[in-house]
């Protein structure tokens, strides 16, 4: 997914992708990058979901396949030759996961991957401008709206709308109505700065999921970098040359069975 240096390539990738898990035909309603209402104190909303994941799925999130994943779609969320269309089409991709196959302790690992992405969005590591930057920001804030309406901590839906309340003040370019807006121009982004109150809390998210029950041992766990993923693919192409052996490290002859079924 994420080793294509092509953007379009990557596209295709995502396309087909979304049409082997989209068992529900979530895919029209997420084919936009868009904010999702949040649940309301008093009468919450309408879940997005149609069912609850099956325990295959839910084991294929957990797994070492499902965590592989979504290493890599947080790795291509970084990459400086994304265009719109591939920013919505990983939005498209990870809410299609969230709501096929994350339940319980897997959604702690969606808000884990929104979380990493903020923190390398504003770190020195960060070399993206500030249109992929902003596109990359407004993604995470409406997956986070999706999660909200999965998940029953309603902490967490506080915090998110107050977030987004303060980037619709200061800074709207973090939020997906002027980030995917492609009339954009240069006066579109009025700032690059980040200030606290711009982002989510890694402190709040995790207290509210552990006074929930979650797990959380993970969410501060970092991912692969993209250049280890791709010298760690190299060494593996290497190594099937050598041994007979493709992919991660599994060798040809021996087929298994995912446990995510496809529709």
């Amino acid at each position: 997914i994420s080793m294509n240096s092509d953007p379009g390539i990557r596209v295709v990738v995502q396309n087909i992708l979304q049409h082997l898990i989209d068992r529900h035909s979530y895919r029209e309603a997420f084919s936009r990058v868009r904010l999702l209402p949040l649940p309301d104190s008093s009468t919450g909303a309408p879940s997005p979901r149609h069912d609850k994941p099956s325990r295959q799925d839910m084991q294929f999130m957990r797994s070492a396949m499902g965590s592989e994943l979504l290493t890599h779609l947080y790795t291509q969320l970084q990459e400086e030759s994304n265009r719109v269309d591939n920013f919505e089409k990983l939005y498209t991709t990870l809410c299609l996961l969230a709501l096929e196959t994350a339940a319980d302790e897997a959604l702690v690992e969606f808000f884990r991957l929104g979380l990493q992405t903020q923190d390398f969005l504003v770190s020195d590591r960060c070399g993206l401008k500030i249109v992929h930057k902003s596109a990359a920001m407004a993604v995470v804030a409406a997956l986070f709206t999706l999660l909200c309406g999965l998940q029953p901590c309603k902490g967490i839906d506080a915090h998110v709308a107050e977030v987004i309340e303060q980037r619709n003040s200061k800074a709207p370019h973090f939020l997906p109505k002027v980030a995917f807006n492609r009339n954009n121009t240069a006066k579109s982004y009025a700032t690059e700065s980040i200030t606290p109150e711009l982002l989510f809390s890694t402190d709040q998210i995790e207290s509210e999921l552990k006074a929930a029950g979650f797990d959380t041992s993970t969410l501060r766990q970092p991912y692969e970098s993209l250049m280890d993923l791709r010298a760690k693919l190299g060494d593996e192409i290497n190594a099937s040359n050598r041994g007979g052996f493709v992919g991660f490290g599994r060798q040809q002859p021996k087929r298994r069975e995912s446990t995510f079924h496809c529709k």
